[in-house]
């Protein structure tokens, strides 16, 4: 009775390295030569008789050795076979997303989408199963071109799921920000899917089997990288009707002034707060110059500069106008000095000073506000303006360097003995007292002699 039911469970673990054994046979019956699976039958054959023979056959091991010992030999085989999957990603060349018999529905001059191949998509799904690679938070930002918000819907599509598998009535819907620049929400994307394309549309509810789609085949989809967390484009023109004229493009200067108006807080904000959404929005400007250079450099023109600290009213706008005023001196790889036309407002830019704190920047650009501070000094003291003044309070922050940038105005006209003593009371006289020696003989030196050039002739 022992002796068959030996029998018995030997022929069990035959019939199961009977079965493993059809396998690689199958395999190279439809012309594939998988080395793994070969090698993985004898090392799973091995471990199963291996395991028979040492376990100790005490009665309570022999009622549950069978199953054990198959599960254990089917995790080695499992282990073995794993190079198989790195063998279909090299035999499968399509993109990796979720396979689908749904087609992106091709836009006028486009060929529909094939779908995707099953085995590579397998491959991937059993990868992310293997590891997990945790997706990230990506967020699009797009220029586009005039349309009737009411007729049209603007939306992200691309290859993936999140995107809408290219699907017209799916994707991620945009939503506008300033004039012609949309936003999308925080879209998760997987970091373990190469080759992510995209694409924006214009959704018509009239039509919805014929929206309008960016470019004119698909030679101009957009590859997703996710080294960006803050994606910035402009819409590929292939219709006359919805395009844009790269001088209005240039001249309005969307992308920052929405950063700008970004930056708006209410009363009683907490600072945490406001630095962290400060510090944000430089960084996301940083983005707009990597990707789209030209469009970054023409919102930091002088010009460009004195309309926004013109015309908004919160610090820390006016503190932003300031930063991108450090961006101004960049101009096709040359670095040149930052010179202020006449009429540029530098007194409402040094007055938001005070409001600036460690931490609201990131590395690297604290170091132009040495050459912004520096510039707007020369330009307001030269013009004959005090609000330079406002730097005696601020050396902790800003150091004493700019005592150097002080000028003389070159006019007298309109200049008023009275509104110096009011500055020197109202910046000077209170903060001298909490100055080192040597910084009260460098203050008292360039208060003397703005004074003797501007007042004593």
């Amino acid at each position: 009775m022992e002796y068959s039911k030996r029998q018995r469970k030997r022929g069990t673990v035959a019939q199961g390295m009977l079965v493993v054994s059809i396998v690689p046979v199958t395999i190279l019956t439809i012309g594939y030569s998988f080395n793994p699976w070969i090698s993985a039958v004898p090392q799973f054959n091995r471990y199963v008789e291996q395991q028979r023979e040492t376990t100790p056959r005490s009665k309570s091991r022999q009622q549950h050795r069978p199953g054990a010992v198959k599960l254990r030999g089917w995790c080695a085989l499992f282990m073995s076979i794993l190079p198989i999957l790195l063998t279909f990603n090299s035999l499968f060349t399509h993109s990796p997303t979720r396979s689908t018999t749904a087609t992106r529905r091709a836009a006028p001059g486009q060929d529909a989408r094939s779908s995707e191949s099953t085995a590579s998509s397998f491959y991937y799904w059993m990868k992310n199963k293997i590891v997990a690679s945790p997706p990230v938070e990506i967020i699009f930002h797009v220029h586009l071109p005039q349309h009737d918000e009411n007729r049209f819907i603007p939306k992200v599509l691309g290859s993936i799921r999140v995107l809408g598998n290219w699907q017209p009535r799916d994707g991620v819907q945009l939503q506008r920000l300033h004039g012609g620049y949309w936003v999308s929400p925080t879209v998760m994307v997987p970091t373990d899917i190469p080759n992510v394309r995209y694409k924006y549309m214009l959704y018509d509810f009239a039509n919805p089997e014929k929206p309008l789609w960016e470019g004119y085949s698909e030679k101009d989809d957009r590859t997703l990288t996710t080294d960006w967390r803050e994606v910035i484009d402009v819409w590929l023109n292939n219709n006359e009707k919805y395009r844009l004229d790269k001088a209005i493009l240039l001249d309005e200067c969307a992308f920052v002034q929405g950063i700008v108006q970004s930056l708006r807080f209410t009363a009683g904000e907490d600072t945490t707060t406001i630095q962290a959404t400060f510090k944000k929005a430089v960084m996301k400007y940083q983005s707009l110059l990597k990707q789209q250079r030209e469009l970054a450099l023409a919102s930091v023109s002088p010009q460009k500069i004195t309309e926004i600290t013109l015309n908004v009213t919160s610090p820390a706008q006016r503190l932003f106008a300031l930063i991108l005023l450090g961006y101004s001196h960049m101009f096709e790889g040359r670095v040149r000095s930052i010179t202020l036309p006449e009429t540029f407002p530098s007194s409402r830019l040094l007055l938001c000073l005070p409001y600036y704190k460690e931490g609201m920047l990131p590395s690297g650009v604290s170091g132009k506000m040495e050459k912004v501070v520096n510039a707007l000094v020369v330009h307001n003291s030269s013009s004959g303006f005090y609000d330079w003044m406002i730097m005696f309070g601020l050396s902790e922050a800003f150091g004493s360097v700019w005592l150097d940038y002080v000028k003389s105005p070159s006019s007298l006209e309109g200049r008023s003995s009275d509104s110096f003593k009011h500055a020197l009371d109202q910046y000077a006289v209170p903060n001298v007292a909490l100055m080192d020696r040597q910084d009260q003989v460098s203050t008292l030196k360039v208060v003397m002699n703005f004074a003797i050039l501007t007042f004593v002739h």
